[in-house]
């Protein structure tokens, strides 16, 4: 269960911070 929560979370950071990270980038 632990591992599986730490999985989801660490997909759902990775592609919140190449969302947020990307756009920042071109617009700077």
């Amino acid at each position: 269960k632990i591992k599986d929560k730490g999985v989801k979370i660490g997909y759902v950071t990775l592609h919140v911070g190449i969302g947020t990270f990307r756009p920042v980038k071109t617009e700077k």
